[in-house]
Parts: C-alpha cells; sequence; structure tokens
C-alpha cells in the first residue's frame, strides 16, 4: 500500500487510501479470512480473536474482551465440585483465569493440569518462559501458594511452593499437598501465555 501523509487540518477522503479495506478491522469467520496484506487486520467472530497479517501469516493481535470457559483439569475428579473460567486474548497470547472449588464428592489426585481454552498451543521457543503465572490454594481460609508453569504445547502444569529445603521447590499436588483437600477447598490460577 503507499505511504500516505496526513498534515494537521487537512480533510481524510477515501482516495487518501489504496482500499479502504486495508485500514479498518475486517469481521469475518476462520474460514472467511480475507487475503492477507501486511498490516491488515480482522476480528474473527466464530474464534473471537483479532488478528494481523505480518506479510507472511495471520498473527494474535488481541483486542478482544473477557470469554467464559468451563476449565478442563486433569488430576482430579470434579464430581459434585465447581469449576469457573475466563480468558481473553491480548498482546499475542491469551490471559487464562480459572477456579475449582471441592465438592463432597470430588478428590484431588494429582499431578494437576489445565488444559487451554479453545485448544489453543503455546509458543515454545527457547526464549519463551517456563513460567506463566500464579495459584493460589485455600484450605478453610487460609491461603498457600504455587505455580502455574508449563505442561505441554496445550496444558498448563499446576504445582505448589514446598519450602520443606533450603530453596522453594515447586511439588506436585496430590491428596494432601499442599493440604488435604476437603469440602469447599479452592484453587485459583491467573495465567499468561504466549499463542
Amino acid at each position: 500500500m503507499p505511504e500516505v501523509n496526513i498534515a494537521d487540518g487537512d480533510v481524510v477522503t477515501g482516495a487518501d487510501f489504496d482500499s479502504i479495506d486495508d485500514q479498518l478491522i475486517i469481521t469475518c469467520t476462520s474460514s472467511t479470512r480475507p487475503t492477507g496484506v501486511e498490516g491488515r487486520h480482522i476480528y474473527e467472530t466464530d474464534t473471537n480473536k483479532r488478528y494481523v497479517y505480518d506479510g507472511t501469516s495471520w498473527n494474535i493481535d488481541g483486542g478482544s474482551g473477557w470469554v467464559s470457559f468451563t476449565p478442563s483439569f486433569s488430576g482430579l475428579t470434579l464430581g459434585n465440585g465447581a469449576v469457573l473460567g475466563m480468558y481473553r486474548y491480548i498482546d499475542g497470547g491469551m490471559w487464562v483465569q480459572a477456579q475449582f472449588t471441592m465438592g463432597s464428592t470430588s478428590s484431588m489426585t494429582g499431578p494437576l493440569t489445565l488444559a487451554l481454552p479453545n485448544s489453543e498451543t503455546m509458543k515454545t521457543s527457547p526464549l519463551v518462559p517456563r513460567w506463566f503465572g500464579g495459584v493460589e490454594f485455600n484450605d478453610s481460609g487460609t491461603p498457600y501458594y504455587g505455580q502455574v508453569s508449563y505442561s505441554s504445547g496445550t496444558a498448563l502444569g499446576i504445582g505448589a511452593w514446598n519450602s520443606a529445603g533450603t530453596y522453594l521447590a515447586l511439588t506436585a499436588l496430590s491428596s494432601t499437598v499442599p493440604f488435604t483437600w476437603a469440602t469447599g477447598d479452592f484453587l485459583v490460577v491467573a495465567a499468561f501465555v504466549p499463542l
């Protein structure tokens, strides 16, 4: 697209642009994307994602609001427990927040992982950190803390900090880690994942 120079006070007309489509965020679906032109922005209504074309491929551009999802944890039995989740695409990645509350027929077996919403796959290059966020475990009002880290390209690992040694160490969850799980106990995860 040719460069357009506009000075203060100039009236901008459609003729100032090669194509008005190149200046707007185009609404489409993942199967009806327009031709990629470097710098073009789109919003997919079926995935709730914004993308920008870099001249080679479409990349997450962020800009969508918070969306509810049902978290999928492995390493626990939900039973009559409860889960809540929210995610948001932003700045080339995804913020993920999830909560699990233990019910009377729930059980924690560990190790615990959380699948990324929308079957997303995170970037895993050597420059991407393996630490993505934190987690609070709450035992009848007493908080304990842990880390959200890499488990696989599509799942986050959730572990508890163990202070028994000279240095903090990340420990896998179990029915007794970081405490003996009982009805009403809960965990809350907050993480940013690069996509």
